[in-house]
């Protein structure tokens, strides 16, 4: 066995125009969700990335106890384009969707290396670029987190498949750093290491013998082994392991109904279903077994990689059943688009005439970009997190309007209901962000409660369901009374 020979003999112009062709699409697809407003994380996120570099960065690669370790992709990320983006929702989205061309630019090198029909790795881009699922990623601004992790993530893969090619290694050194970046950037990267060892076992197994066993690994894979431990152990030490909240793992059997869902959000690009019943999940299992099947009889190595790479891939977020988005399909897509990749080009393998074969495939591709339309007007429909925006905006012209003028210490208060607006305000984030220099106390009743004796003035606001209304006066007279 061999990592494939596949990079394309003067294919640069093809590899530019699959990338620009994918960018157009994307660009049509996700147009409107370039002007999206801010929401929930974004403020906190935004507000992150201004702090002082001595309480702010350093702090977030050593975070205290169920804080998050994300120094890159999170808090690195928005401190760094604070001053090119400000409060401008279409400049921080805008740069959302060029990332993800870089990312998707990046998917297409990998593809090209492992599938060796030019229209397979083309066919590969499209699916992963334009994906349904990929809505959040360009609606919300802290879907940076998701683009940098698959971003460096792939860099790693297509440096890793260039040394198991060519024994390169400034590639090898590049794939461990690009794997480092990653694993910084989201703890979902955890895969990452994982996903290489994959690569190198399928593409250049070891063929060494230790007490009479073959060992399949070779010495390439020991950084990223020594990468991954490292990483876990640096981990637990500095953030842990959450006892409650959305992030707690639950370790359970039904994880494996999780994987089902996620990988029925892989297929649906339509949209049609996010629950299916149970049944319709053990179907679309005993098809995954079944393409699994196929790939190991047939011997698809590529196929295989593609399969694990997603199942891999998706891995860290089976156990948090009650943080369920599409958006973490965003890196395990790429196995899954490479799987595609793999059927186009048996497709057009077939012995059929030129003209069956390419009309086949113009009527899978007009299919998967008709699918993928719809799934995004779907979501643009229902999506209950983009709702938010609309009603954060509004929350914050209603205290522009009754608050033009804030001094400092001004006090504004939450009364119940106040769980929503305490989401849509990015946890107090968004007020201080809208009134820089000024000195701002933020309280929500039920999440961050207000003293007894707040600093003056003080300004009260109740969420009646559309927006914040001032309650100043009734609270006020129900205090007297």
């Amino acid at each position: 066995m061999s990592v494939p020979e596949n990079m394309h003999g003067g294919s640069r112009l093809f590899f530019f125009g699959t990338v620009a062709a994918v960018a157009l699409l994307a660009l049509f697809l996700f147009w409107s969700c370039l002007h999206y407003f801010f929401v929930t994380d974004d403020f906190a996120l935004i507000e992150a990335g201004r702090a002082p570099l001595s309480t702010g960065i350093p702090h977030h690669f050593t975070p205290g106890a169920d804080e998050q370790f994300r120094p890159l992709a999170q808090y690195g990320y928005f401190w760094l384009v604070n001053d090119l983006f400000g409060l401008s929702p279409l400049r921080w989205h805008v740069a959302n969707f060029v990332l993800h061309i870089i990312v998707v630019a990046i998917a297409t090198d990998v593809f090209r290396q492992l599938l060796a029909h030019r229209l397979a790795s083309a066919g590969a881009s499209i699916a992963f670029g334009i994906h349904s699922s990929l809505f959040l990623v360009f609606a919300w601004v802290a879907i940076a987190g998701e683009i940098w992790i698959t971003l460096f993530a792939l860099v790693s893969v297509s440096l890793y498949l260039r040394h198991l090619r060519r024994g390169e290694l400034w590639s090898l050194g590049g794939a461990v750093a690009a794997c480092i970046l990653a694993l910084l950037s989201k703890e979902m990267a955890i895969s990452v290491p994982l996903i290489l060892l994959l690569a190198q076992v399928l593409f250049a197994p070891g063929s060494n013998r230790l007490i009479g066993r073959r060992i399949w690994l070779r010495w390439s894979a020991a950084p990223f082994i020594i990468v991954w431990l490292g990483y876990l152990l640096l981990v637990r030490r500095v953030q842990g392991v959450p006892e409650a909240g959305p992030y707690a793992p639950q370790i359970e059997p039904g994880a494996g109904w999780t994987f089902l869902t996620y990988l029925w959000w892989t297929v649906d690009i339509g949209r049609f279903r996010d629950f299916p019943a149970t049944w319709f999940l053990a179907l679309v299992g005993a098809g995954l077994i079944g393409v699994t099947v196929w790939a190991v009889f047939r011997r698809e190595r590529v196929a295989l990689f593609g399969l694990g790479w997603f199942a891999i891939g998706i891995g860290p977020v089976l156990f948090l059943p009650d943080h369920m988005f599409h958006y973490y399909l965003y890196w395990p897509l790429g196995g899954i688009a490479l799987v595609f990749g793999v059927l186009i080009q048996r497709w057009m393998s077939l012995p059929a005439s030129d003209q069956l074969r390419y009309a086949g495939l113009a009527l899978v591709l007009i299919a998967l970009i008709a699918g993928n339309f719809r799934g995004v007007q779907y979501q643009h429909e229902h999506d209950q997190t983009m709702m938010q925006a609309d009603q954060g905006e509004r929350v914050l012209q209603v205290l522009n309007e009754e608050i033009p003028d804030p001094v400092d210490g001004t006090t504004i208060h939450f009364v119940e209901p106040a769980s929503h607006v305490f989401h849509l305000m990015g946890y107090g984030a968004a007020p201080r962000l809208y009134n820089p220099g000024v000195q701002l106390n933020v309280y929500f009743d039920g999440h961050i409660p207000a003293p007894e004796d707040p600093s003056e003035p003080v300004y009260r606001f109740q969420w009646d369901g559309h927006t914040v209304v001032n309650v100043n006066d009734e609270t006020a007279s129900q205090g007297n009374h």
